[in-house]
């Protein structure tokens, strides 16, 4: 099909009334989009092959963008809705993740029970073959998300790869509705003798605020509470206006909780806390990692600043930009960074400037001369251009280096995968569930022994195809590599390496083995209480919060 010139011409009339107001950058949008224009057209008219227009702009639109900030994003009229429908929480799906393996496959890596994946049999570690007579082989998780997506109630046949075994599985999608808070309830009496209340906030959605205040007021009615953990370890933020009303909880109504400032941002300028506080000297501790990003920020930031809580943990993700959703013509719609958001203190946490890149296009960070201090509401120095930086710092476990090559490598979740099969046998899932005989399977003796042998068997391949592929982004492969006098590890050499590297790392290991496992085979409630009696973050936040004496010195200069 060739391009015709109606296509552009409203684009320089768009752009023509848009009231920019210095001339000179007015004539240099005009200019190049007058260029693009004509480039467009040219190569519709005289280029050898057909050009599929929409896609070529696609592309020229997704190159555009990379070069600012990776928040700032188009998304197509299918986008658009897929998007709208996450930030809702509601849409007619299966209920999993997937990851995409070396293969080009889809393998389900988590499954939510009561929707359609579980209730037809579907397993984390599941290959996804065959939707109808749909091949998945290569398709992006855009596409899968698409197909697995419909009108709730309807139905379609999914081919599976289960250890080398093929099933057929019928699914009929439900209706899907995602919550922000995934848990919430006292610490376990084998973590704390104490009334320690834990909520935990997977995404700041919605209905995330009404959900916390929910949690938080029924654990109120039980009983008399020492102390609140509010858990945002991994949780990538969300809803702006969410993340507000939940540090109003804490605070109390008209408390400035962050304030915006961009260019042209033309909302509102301090986000002030809205309603009465439902906590407002309950002790409050908030567990943040590297992976609490945006809302999770603003939370833990304020909070910090106004020193309410004890924030905890490791350094948060460092993203303070702000994205606003802008409708488009054809119900394309565009997200894109308007602003910066400042914490009560007035520091900004945004780590990466991608105003300024490296040599290698990668966006840089502040030298240590050019980061600012600022002072908490009672003088405590914090600083910005960094994410918030705990007060109480936890280590993270000891071996996390093994132990992120055995998670990288997929050696830990396929093992987990063969116990799972191995525990609920390969064809259908047990209906019941039996919390005395999940625990004996997943005895840590039995485990470790179990994950040994897996990785005995399987390490030589899986780290010698790793080995290769930096060899190869050099331009040396095997032979080669010898021939400069390097030595290519045996099989036994490799295995004996990886073996001493996981027996010098046993505790991180077996517990992260142990949560894998119990996840898969336990529902969500008591999985969650049973985790908490295993996460040493947790113990260690609940005797902070418990201590007086020892929380308040984290509040004071």
């Amino acid at each position: 099909m060739r391009l015709k010139k109606a296509i552009f011409l409203p684009v320089l009339a768009l752009v023509l009334s848009t009231g920019w107001q210095s001339s000179s950058s007015l004539f240099e949008y005009a200019k190049n989009l007058e260029i693009f224009n004509q480039l467009f057209k040219e190569l519709g008219d005289q280029y050898v092959d057909e050009i599929p227009s929409g896609q070529l702009i696609k592309t020229g639109i997704d190159a555009m963008l990379a070069k600012l900030d990776p928040y700032t994003n188009f998304f197509s009229e299918f986008q658009a809705e897929e998007a709208l429908m996450e930030r809702q929480g509601e849409y007619g799906g299966v209920g999993c993740r997937t990851q995409i393996r070396e293969d080009g496959y889809h393998v389900v890596s988590e499954v939510f029970p009561g929707y359609a994946f579980w209730n037809a049999d579907i397993r984390c570690g599941d290959k996804l073959l065959k939707l109808g007579e749909i091949d998945l082989q290569n398709v992006s998780s855009e596409e899968l998300r698409g197909f697995l997506r419909g009108a709730p109630g309807s139905q379609f046949t999914l081919s599976i790869d289960r250890e080398g075994r093929t099933y057929s599985k019928q699914v009929s999608r439900a209706a899907v509705q995602t919550q922000s808070s995934s848990y919430s309830g006292l610490v376990p009496a084998s973590v704390t003798s104490t009334r320690v209340a834990y909520i935990k906030l997977d995404e700041f959605g919605a209905k995330a605020a009404a959900e916390v205040s929910d949690r938080l007021k029924a654990l109120q009615a039980q009983g008399h509470l020492d102390g609140l953990l509010l858990d945002l370890r991994g949780n990538g933020g969300g809803l702006l206006n969410e993340a507000v009303a939940i540090v109003g909880h804490f605070v109390g109504s008209d408390v400035v909780v962050v304030t915006l400032k961009g260019r042209n941002y033309k909302g509102p300028k301090e986000w002030r806390s809205p309603g009465q506080a439902i906590a407002p000297s309950l002790p409050l501790v908030v567990l943040i990692d590297d992976h609490s990003a945006s809302a999770s920020e603003v939370v833990s930031g304020a909070l910090q600043d106004l020193d309410r809580a004890v924030i905890a943990g490791q350094n948060s993700f460092g993203k303070g930009l702000v994205q606003n959703y802008v409708n488009l013509p054809y119900r394309t719609q565009m997200k894109l960074t308007t602003a910066r958001y400042h914490t009560p203190s007035g520091r900004c946490i945004q780590k990466l400037d991608y105003g300024h890149r490296d040599a290698n296009g990668e966006a840089t960070t502040k030298e240590a001369d050019q980061i600012q201090s600022f002072k908490t509401r009672s003088g405590r120095v914090v600083y910005d251009a960094g994410g918030v930086k705990p007060d109480a710092y936890f280590d993270p476990l000891a071996g996390s280096e093994i132990l992120k090559k055995l998670q990288d490598q997929h050696l830990l979740f396929d093992w987990a995968t063969q116990e799972q099969n191995r525990y609920w046998g390969p064809e259908t899932r047990t209906a019941s569930f039996d919390s005395l005989a999940v625990l004996q399977h997943c005895d840590p003796d039995r485990l470790w022994s179990s994950l040994l042998d897996y990785v005995q068997s399987n390490a030589y391949k899986r780290f010698k195809a790793e080995s290769e592929k930096a060899l190869q982004s050099i331009g040396l492969n095997e032979a080669n590599w010898k021939l400069y006098g390097g030595q290519w590890p045996s099989a036994s050499q490799y295995t004996g390496a990886v073996m001493a590297a996981m027996n010098a790392s046993k505790k991180a290991i077996v517990q992260e083995a142990q949560l894998d496992l119990l996840k898969r085979l336990m529902p969500a409630a008591p999985f969650s209480s049973t985790a908490l009696a295993l996460d040493p973050e947790i113990a260690e936040s609940s005797a902070i919060v418990t201590t007086p004496e020892r929380y308040q010195r984290f509040l004071v200069p």
